[in-house]
């Protein structure tokens, strides 16, 4: 197997909310596959985000490269931003600029009303800046990102769900694109990621899916709490202290004290998206070629 230039070949490029974490750790498992030693460098979309609103941001090539330094030879070497694809005039650009014209895309696709209410409540569980309500978020959206330098683009909640015309540009620029819808990911993970494989060009394999990464549906009791668990890596502070088995107990203990379960969207708010996001999702059922109606139901 020939050694590829030290640059990813792979990129999941979103969107937000919609399997993203998982694919990229399942697809880890692969010995064909190197993951980049940060999941989301957003790296070519940086000048787009500014260098404020994610921790995890890489803003130099060098920085980047260094994300794939690797002693052993992978056919694939992956990242995954989930930002790309809201950015997708910027990724585009500098995708072509910075890597090889063999690159790999993998889209991961939810409905966008569920993906704009999950989006939000992980902000709220994640970052400290988002403090508003989910209605008054989507009443402020338009104006908010460029209000405040603090705030992830992350939650341009109801924008991020347009998927028509970012998908297009996509498709228009790269050969080799692969769309996962999320509903039939989470439904039967290791058939999609048969078809990763496949879509991939390399062995199958035994993928190992009953772990869900970044798994949402709950909130912190206290903004504090929050903000503690923002600031210091709680799990690997446990990890050191008492050893990964029983870290996990006393993990489980302090977020059942810590948290509760979020409630569903108010009903008024699920209908008013649902129909202002109808013909993206007609728009981009044709697109695809793909049967988008569990989206509508």
């Amino acid at each position: 197997m020939a050694e590829i230039k030290n640059l990813p070949n792979l990129i999941i490029i979103g969107a937000p909310k919609c399997g993203t974490t998982s694919l990229f750790n399942y697809l880890g498992q692969h010995n064909d596959i190197y993951l980049s030693k940060i999941k989301e460098p957003h790296f070519l979309v940086n000048k787009k985000i500014g260098t404020k609103r994610l921790n995890s941001l890489i803003t130099s090539l060098k920085d980047y490269h260094n994300l794939f330094d690797s002693e052993d030879i992978y056919k694939y070497k992956l990242e995954a931003s989930a930002l790309y694809l809201f950015f997708a005039d910027e990724f585009v650009k500098n995708a072509k600029k910075v890597l090889e014209k063999d690159v790999k895309i993998i889209v991961c696709l939810r409905n966008p009303v569920e993906r704009s209410y999950s989006a939000y409540n992980h902000l709220k569980r994640y970052n400290i800046y988002e403090n508003l309500t989910f209605e008054d978020a989507l009443k402020k959206e338009k104006n908010r990102f460029k209000n405040d330098k603090f705030i992830s683009p992350a939650a341009k909640y109801f924008e991020i769900g347009l998927y028509y015309q970012k998908i297009k540009k996509i498709l228009h620029n790269f050969d080799k694109v692969k769309i996962i819808i999320y509903e039939e990911f989470v439904s039967d993970p290791n058939k999609v990621l048969k078809e990763c494989t496949d879509f991939l060009e390399i062995d199958s394999f035994n993928f190992k899916t009953h772990k869900v990464y970044m798994k949402g549906g709950w909130r912190w009791k206290s903004k504090y709490l929050k903000q503690i668990a923002r600031s210091f890596n709680i799990v690997k502070l446990l990890n050191l202290l008492l050893g990964p088995k029983f870290a996990k107990w006393v993990k489980s203990i302090v977020l059942d004290m810590s948290t509760y379960k979020i409630s569903a969207m108010n009903v008024k708010t699920k209908k008013i998206l649902s129909e202002k996001y109808s013909e993206d999702i007609d728009k981009l059922s044709k697109l695809l070629n793909r049967d988008l109606s569990i989206w509508k139901k």
